[in-house]
C-alpha cells in the first residue's frame, strides 16, 4: 500500500514538476528584468545630459576654432567616461529585450510588469542612451566633414584671388587649423588627411606667388590729364593730411598705421545726387599707400584703392575740393615700399 502511494506521489511530481519550474523561472525574468529596467534608468539619470549638444549633426559654426576645440573635448570626454559604462549595458539590454521602443514595451507589458515604477518611461530612456551612443560617431564624422569643406572653399578663393594678397597667408594658415580638426573630429577622413599632408607646401607656393606679385607692382603716381579744379599736387597733399588724421586711417587706435603717400588717379566723379538728379557730393579716386612696422621690415606697402569724398553741398553747386569729408574703398594690393614716390 505504502509502495503504491509513493509511485502515486512520485508521479504527481513528475507531472508538476514542469508548471512549477516554469512558474519559478518566470518569476525569475521578471526580477531580472526589473533589475535591467533600473539600471536603464539610473544610467539615463546619471549620464543623459552629458550628451547635450551631440546629436549626430555639425557642432562647429562660424568657423570658431574655440568652438571646434571644446566640441572635441567634450566629444572625448563621453568616450573615455561615459561610453564605456554604457555601450556593454545598452548591448546586453537590447540583445534581451530589443532595440525599439515597441519590442520593448511589448515583452515588458506581456511579462505583466507594465505599471511598475521601473518600467515607467524604460523605452524612452533606452532610446536616448542608443540614440546618444549612436550620434557620438555621426558627430564625429559630419563634422570633419563640414570642417574638410570649409577648408577646400578657403583655399579655393585663395587661388582664384578672392581675398586680398594681405590675408591669403592668414587664410591658408585657418585652412590648415580646420583640416587639422578636421582630422581629428575623425582621423579616416582621408580628403582631409590628403589635404593637410600638403597644405604647407601650398602655404609656400602662396607665399611665393604673392612674393612676385608684389615685386611686379609700381606705383601708378598721378594722371598727367587732370581736368581739375585743382592741382593734383595740392589735392594728394590735402588727402594725404585727411588719412593722417582720419580715425580709420592714421589715427587708428588699434593698430599703427603710417600714411605714406596719396596720387590722384581720376576726374572728379559724381557721389551722391537728390531725388531731381541734381549733384550734391563729389568723389576724387585715389591711390593711397600705407605701411606699419611689421610691413616695413620686408620693406612692403599696401596700397587701397579709394574715392574720397568732398563734403554736401547745395544742389547743383556742390563744390569739387577739399575739406574732405569721407571715403568709399575698393581693391588693394602690396608692393614695394621703396618703388613709391612721395
Amino acid at each position: 500500500m505504502n509502495k503504491r502511494l509513493f509511485l502515486c506521489l512520485f508521479g504527481v511530481i513528475l507531472i508538476l514538476f514542469p508548471l512549477f519550474s516554469s512558474i519559478l523561472f518566470a518569476q525569475e525574468d521578471k526580477e531580472q528584468a526589473l533589475t535591467d529596467a533600473r539600471q536603464i534608468k539610473e544610467l539615463h539619470k546619471k549620464y543623459y545630459e552629458r550628451f547635450k549638444g551631440i546629436y549626430g549633426h555639425n557642432v562647429v559654426y562660424q568657423y570658431d576654432l574655440q568652438q571646434a576645440q571644446e566640441a572635441l573635448d567634450k566629444i572625448e570626454s563621453l568616450e573615455r567616461e561615459v561610453i564605456p559604462v554604457l555601450q556593454p549595458v545598452i548591448a546586453s539590454f537590447a540583445a534581451k529585450y530589443g532595440h525599439d521602443t515597441m519590442t520593448i514595451d511589448n515583452i515588458y507589458y506581456g511579462m505583466g510588469l507594465g505599471k511598475t515604477e521601473e518600467v515607467d518611461f524604460l523605452s524612452s530612456n533606452f532610446r536616448d542612451l542608443y540614440q546618444s551612443l549612436e550620434n557620438v560617431p555621426k558627430t564625429r564624422k559630419v563634422t570633419s566633414e563640414y570642417l574638410c569643406t570649409w577648408a577646400e572653399g578657403v583655399i579655393r578663393h585663395v587661388n582664384e584671388g578672392f581675398y586680398p594678397e594681405a590675408d591669403r597667408i592668414m587664410r591658408m594658415n585657418e585652412a590648415k587649423s580646420f583640416l587639422d580638426f578636421a582630422c581629428k573630429f575623425d582621423p579616416n577622413n582621408s580628403k582631409a588627411n590628403t589635404l593637410l599632408a600638403s597644405i604647407d607646401q601650398k602655404i609656400a607656393e602662396v607665399g611665393e606667388k604673392i612674393i612676385k606679385n608684389i615685386d611686379s607692382k609700381k606705383w601708378a603716381g598721378h594722371i598727367s590729364d587732370f581736368a581739375g579744379p585743382g592741382q593734383v599736387k595740392d589735392l594728394a597733399a590735402q588727402a594725404l593730411e585727411y588719412f593722417k588724421n582720419d580715425c580709420n586711417w592714421g589715427k587708428n587706435p588699434k593698430q599703427k598705421t603710417e600714411i605714406v603717400a596719396v596720387a590722384i588717379r581720376g576726374q572728379w566723379k559724381i557721389a551722391e545726387t537728390n531725388i531731381l538728379g541734381q549733384v550734391i557730393q563729389w568723389r576724387l579716386p585715389v591711390h593711397l599707400a600705407i605701411t606699419n612696422d611689421k610691413l616695413k621690415k620686408e620693406n612692403i606697402a599696401q596700397v587701397f584703392e579709394l574715392s574720397i569724398l568732398a563734403q554736401v553741398g547745395p544742389p547743383g553747386s556742390a563744390l569739387k575740393a577739399p575739406p574732405f569729408d569721407g571715403f568709399w574703398v575698393g581693391n588693394n594690393w602690396m608692393m614695394r615700399l621703396d618703388k613709391i614716390k612721395k
